[in-house]
């Protein structure tokens, strides 16, 4: 796995993970607003590296080489982890490893209950599709460049355009199969969970989950937004919102 880095040697290290169908490069307007004060720490996962070929083999995998990073380049702990969609559930696997520290978690939005076969089946016929439809100008690079920031918009329409369809049903089968660890109860730090009204319904059993298992998790509810709409199209409220949820740095 390829991670970068950015900012202050010397600042709070944030790790940042990104979601399916984009790259690292999707952090771009946030690397460019934290740089001055934290240490960031952005991996690329299989399968959507830009700078090489991957591809993806399972949200543990993609754990397990983050975990391996933080341990050998920054003691074992950050400041912050933040996960997008699959980054969440990946971050929610990588909370799971013993040793590592994290002070505070934003899990945005990803699945952390099982789907069904049926749900998973559809997940990659869908997914397979929209990647091909990338490949090409027309209704899906449009839809992006509608809804996401430039930036991102771009990013994505690069990353799905060069996927595999292995990575691609991989990432589908591996996230929707995902159940999150018992042990994200006893993890120390602040953990919340952050989702859109709009995706609430596909999400409830992952938020049951995480609330059993861990009570004192904390949830914030988006109203009116959908799933990555906070991140992808509002990135000054993200940012005001982590910063909030942080604390002053």
């Amino acid at each position: 796995m390829r991670i970068h880095e950015f900012g202050r040697a010397d600042g709070p290290v944030v790790v940042l993970i990104h979601g399916y169908g984009t790259s690292w490069r999707s952090w771009r307007p946030y690397i460019d607003a934290w740089e001055g004060r934290f240490r960031l720490v952005v991996p690329a996962l299989g399968g959507m590296d830009p700078d090489g070929q991957s591809e993806f083999e399972s949200v543990e995998a993609e754990a397990d080489a983050i975990a391996s990073y933080i341990s050998s380049n920054h003691g074992g702990g950050a400041f912050a982890l933040i996960g997008v969609s699959l980054g969440a559930t990946v971050a929610m696997e990588l909370l799971s490893r013993e040793g590592l520290r994290f002070e505070h978690t934003i899990l945005d939005a990803g699945p952390g209950s099982p789907a069904g076969k049926a749900f998973v089946a559809m997940a990659i016929a869908v997914r397979r599709r929209q990647n091909r439809s990338l490949k090409k100008e027309g209704f899906a690079r449009k839809a992006l460049r509608r809804g996401y920031m430039a930036p991102i918009a771009a990013d994505a329409i690069e990353t799905c355009s060069r996927m595999s369809d292995r990575s691609c049903e991989r990432v589908q089968r591996s996230a929707f199969g995902y159940r999150a660890r018992p042990s994200l109860g006893e993890v120390p730090g602040k953990i919340v969970y952050w989702y859109g009204s709009k995706e609430e319904g596909m999400l409830k059993k992952t938020i049951r989950l995480l609330k059993a298992l861990r009570p004192e998790l904390e949830l914030r509810r988006f109203d009116g937004l959908n799933h990555g709409q906070l991140w992808a199209e509002r990135s000054a409220q993200f940012m005001r919102e982590a910063e909030a949820f942080w604390g002053a740095q």
